[in-house]
């Protein structure tokens, strides 16, 4: 840490002070998600229908519970979650992803929508995103390349890479364990 950013933090009176701020939904739904929902629940509602008709209960039952989850999935609002980037990193809830353990982060904005994403070293779901709401993404931008460097995020299942090995596509079985064991 550099001796600007320690001499900061000691000049820092209170602590609720922090680069930006803001509340943002905790996902958005697109129209097509909403439509793949619609038409699961009408394929669904097909198969209890098929299964009733072979007096398959069992498969019916089954149906009739994965209806009753798509539809809690269609009317489930996002909750509004407290956003914050300060000097020791970005605080999504109570969750804090400290600048050391990030590797980079990017920023997309466009008209309909602002978006930041982040990366973090060595985790299953190494890929996180908050959407900016009215922040201005040149400022958050400008924010976060003080502590990290500005990349394209890549969605990935594990976040796990293989340094001397840059140029291999998947993980060897024992780097695998490796990872897991830590």
């Amino acid at each position: 840490m550099t001796k600007k950013i320690k001499k900061i933090k000691k000049q820092r009176k209170n602590k609720k002070e922090y680069l930006a701020e803001w509340t943002a939904p905790e996902f958005t739904r697109t129209k097509e998600e909403i439509f793949w929902y619609y038409l699961s629940a009408g394929a669904t509602v097909l198969m209890i229908a098929w299964s009733l008709f072979q007096k398959n209960f069992i498969v019916a039952l089954t149906f009739f519970l994965l209806i009753i989850v798509i539809a809690f999935q269609i009317n489930h609002k996002p909750k509004r979650i407290k956003c914050k980037i300060d000097l020791d990193g970005i605080i999504i809830g109570k969750t804090i992803y400290k600048y050391n353990d990030l590797e980079s982060f990017e920023v997309i904005s466009s008209d309909n929508f602002n978006l930041l994403k982040f990366r973090l070293k060595n985790a299953v779901l190494p890929v996180k995103e908050i959407q900016l709401a009215k922040q201005n993404p040149h400022y958050i931008r400008a924010a976060l390349e003080y502590f990290l460097p500005e990349e394209e995020q890549k969605e990935t299942l594990i976040g796990y890479e293989n340094k001397n090995n840059a140029d291999e596509e998947y993980l060897s079985e024992e780097d695998f364990h490796k990872y897991l064991d830590k």
